[in-house]
């Protein structure tokens, strides 16, 4: 009991100083993303490779390759605009800085949600253990869809749990742009849509947003989809 009571204090200073606290557990998940990645090795997925080619050609105004699942290379692509790369090696480098960079990105998200349960401190500790799990550690350093699907499909979540029916609109936005990166992201619009019909009692208000929230779903995977 005194260790458990000893580790809840030093977890109530450290929490006092929140942004203090998501400051190192961001830079201790970039330490050890910089450390796992190969920088040597070209690539350690054909997937990788793949969606580094559709950005580099819509970089280049080529959409030959245009998808439902584009939103990544499209990402990747804006960046291809603006550092021009002489070969794949170095092109591959940096869509892992990007994706360490959106996995990075994904920490305050998960400390957000967590908070809406548990305990700061708690929330805190959510954090470190996103942080520093290995499969998400692999999926950022490989490149990969990923990063940038759990980073959607996550603050999709946050906005859907708030109690202020403003946000929750937001919820399609990020529910589409997570099924504009994988398929599987329709899984998020049915949990937003179950989430609504739960929280809203009044049937008249429910389905006039349920209408709005999936007619802007529809407007955001539109563009690829279609």
């Amino acid at each position: 009991m005194r260790l458990i009571k000893s580790i809840d204090e030093k977890i109530e200073k450290v929490q006092s100083k929140t942004i203090f606290s998501l400051s190192i557990i961001i830079l201790v998940g970039l330490a050890i993303r910089l450390y796992f990645t190969p920088w040597d090795i070209p690539t350690n997925s054909s997937d990788s490779f793949i969606l580094m080619i559709e950005g580099i050609a819509y970089s280049e105004g080529d959409f030959t390759y245009l998808s439902h699942r584009s939103l990544w290379p499209l990402f990747l692509s804006g960046f291809f605009s603006i550092f021009r790369f002489e070969n794949y090696f170095e092109h591959m480098t940096l869509v892992r800085i990007i994706s360490i960079s959106v996995s990075l990105a994904t920490i305050p998200i998960i400390y957000l949600i967590s908070k809406e349960f548990v305990k700061e401190k708690y929330a805190l500790l959510a954090a470190i253990f996103f942080t520093i799990e290995s499969n998400l550690i692999e999926n950022s350093i490989f490149g990969q869809t990923e990063p940038l699907f759990i980073l959607f499909g996550l603050t999709s979540f946050y906005f859907i749990i708030q109690k202020n029916q403003r946000y929750q609109l937001l919820a399609f936005i990020f529910a589409g742009l997570a099924f504009d990166v994988r398929v599987n992201g329709i899984v998020l619009i049915l949990l937003v849509i179950f989430a609504l019909t739960f929280k809203i009692k009044n049937k008249k208000e429910l389905v006039k947003k349920l209408v709005f929230g999936i007619l802007i779903f529809s407007l955001v995977i539109g563009p690829t989809h279609i």
